[in-house]
């Protein structure tokens, strides 16, 4: 009877689920592709873009070692029970608390990693085993406060993910205020949200040798006039690219946020439980991300369908038999 029970249980949830899948299809096709500059505040609205992050703002993903905007670690401990092993997340932890996304409209949109819901996947997942991980991967933890996940609280594994410029994005919540976007360090039970700039020395590198080439500058930083330029010399041309490079970096930093119009978070125009709270995103084209919804939301009311009906005919069989 309890088995029963818990068929019946599970084709209700199935249902709903589906349901909220079909729900989210049906909105979709209502609410109109909106352009970034002309959304109106404290809206569902729906925008289409690729991710925007000028090239001095990348990062790379210390596991994968791909450039990226943004990436995260789900850091998560094996369980173990009768049948098989299951792995839980215990904790995730962002490079970012946002990423941009662009439609040429002249401004761009945020996206609250805090609020969001991937609906595919934005990368391969890349795995990392905790047990005897390297000195730079506990000290990462160590600085963001994790050092309790270690081989000997048990068995831990880091997932990482991320999201590489220009990627083609969907993306449907609410509209807040570009005041919103929150900057510095966010710690949580369960999450940790980062803003950190990586170092600039590539950068300043590149400039040098491109400086190195031309003559004039050569001679300005040859004060002794020995033509070449020695270990001081060296040292003040790059002083000043470092100032230089920084000063473009700022600028462009500051533009993104600049042309930031609007920030997507959680959804505040529920009309159901049914409905989605987050932000509802998709790396594909809306037309896709409608399709797959739809495929989805059909099996899976169907599926519930089929599995409540199995346990109601169980049910009446067993009542019959008493």
């Amino acid at each position: 009877m309890h088995i029963l029970v818990i068929i019946m249980a599970l084709g209700i949830l199935t249902f709903i689920v589906g349901l909220m899948d079909y729900r989210m299809k049906r909105r979709i096709q209502d609410i109109p592709t909106s352009k970034i500059k002309s959304v109106a505040m404290g809206q569902l609205v729906e925008i289409q873009g690729v991710v925007c992050r000028d090239e001095y703002d990348l990062i790379v993903a210390p596991l994968s070692k791909h450039k990226c905007i943004v990436y995260w670690w789900q850091i998560e401990e094996e369980i173990s029970d009768r049948r098989r092993d299951n792995w839980v997340c215990r904790h995730t932890l962002y490079s970012s608390r946002y990423f941009f996304i662009d439609d040429g409209s002249g401004a761009n949109a945020a996206i609250d990693l805090k609020h969001v819901y991937f609906n595919d996947q934005p990368s391969p997942d890349y795995y990392y085993d905790l047990t005897g991980a390297s000195s730079g991967i506990l000290n990462k933890l160590k600085k963001n406060g994790l050092t309790q996940y270690n081989e000997d609280n048990g068995i831990f594994r880091i997932k990482e993910n991320y999201i590489s410029i220009g990627k083609t994005v969907y993306a449907l919540g609410s509209t807040y205020p570009s005041s919103k976007l929150k900057k510095g360090r966010y710690h949580g039970a369960d999450t940790t949200f980062l803003v950190k700039k990586e170092t600039l020395v590539k950068k300043v590198v590149e400039r040098i040798n491109f400086l190195s080439n031309f003559n004039a500058i050569r001679k300005k930083y040859d004060l002794n006039h020995d033509h070449r330029l020695d270990k001081s010399e060296i040292k003040n041309m790059y002083k000043d690219a470092g100032k230089q490079v920084h000063k473009e970096y700022r600028s462009k930093v500051k533009s993104l946020y600049d042309n930031n119009a609007i920030v997507l978070g959680k959804s505040r125009n529920r009309m159901s439980i049914v409905d989605k709270p987050k932000v509802q995103v998709s790396f594909s084209s809306e037309g896709a991300f409608i399709f797959k919804l739809e495929i989805g939301s059909i099996f899976r009311m169907v599926a519930g369908a089929i599995l409540f009906s199995a346990g109601m005919i169980g049910v009446f069989k067993l009542m019959g038999n008493m």
